[in-house]
């Protein structure tokens, strides 16, 4: 059900449950308020019009706070003659929840409560990251476990563990080079072992 209703010279459209900011109404935060002036309302199938307001049709609402608008600045001048004028202004808002729309044709419309909501709301985002947790705890204990898994990936100290090991496949590979200079080394001793070895032949056919 919704409702179509007046207050400080403009028009709201709203439901059951709405938050809505009004221009500065009286009372304190948390109190009731009732709004009477109220120009359609309808239940989706049928619609009931005022002229210019409905009888039997009010709306209950429970102010939520004040405040400021932002500010806005408000600048006038007159063309060749030195005027210039300056000023800033926030206009002042109440914060309403519509609570209740009550109608003797369509009967009433109620907001169940944000209580129960906002722990459902809570309740839905707080179960992914605790089981996000625990796979966490689990995935410290056993790194294998950490590198299948996908939600690893947003894990930070995981891409360090992948750095580090592109730098063991780096000192892999430094080693290899080491290794393969080793054998450059090796073979060039050989020669010079075979080249040592046919002079001191040589040597003995001269004598």
């Amino acid at each position: 059900m919704y409702a179509v209703f007046e207050t400080g010279g403009k028009q709201y459209r709203v439901t059951e449950g709405d938050v809505v900011f009004l221009e500065r109404l009286n009372g304190e935060t948390g109190t009731d308020v009732k709004f009477d002036k109220v120009l359609a309302c309808s239940n989706e199938i049928d619609t009931e019009f005022g002229t210019p307001y409905l009888g039997g049709v009010s709306l209950e609402a429970k102010i939520l706070g004040h405040g400021k608008d932002k500010k806005i600045v408000i600048f006038k001048y007159k063309a060749k003659k030195g005027y210039r004028k300056k000023q800033g202004h926030r206009q002042p808002y109440t914060k309403v929840r519509i609570e209740r729309i009550i109608s003797d044709k369509f009967g009433v419309a109620s907001y169940a409560g944000d209580d129960e909501a906002i722990v459902a709301e809570a309740v839905e985002e707080l179960e992914p990251l605790a089981e996000t947790v625990v796979a966490a705890d689990v995935e410290i204990e056993e790194d294998v476990v950490v590198t299948e898994d996908v939600e690893i990936e947003e894990d930070v100290e995981i891409i360090e563990d992948v750095e580090i090991m592109e730098d063991v496949e780096i000192i892999e590979d430094v080693v290899e080079i080491i290794d393969a200079d080793d054998a450059v080394d090796v073979e060039f001793n050989a020669a010079d072992d075979a080249g040592a070895d046919t002079a001191e032949a040589d040597d003995a056919d001269d004598e």
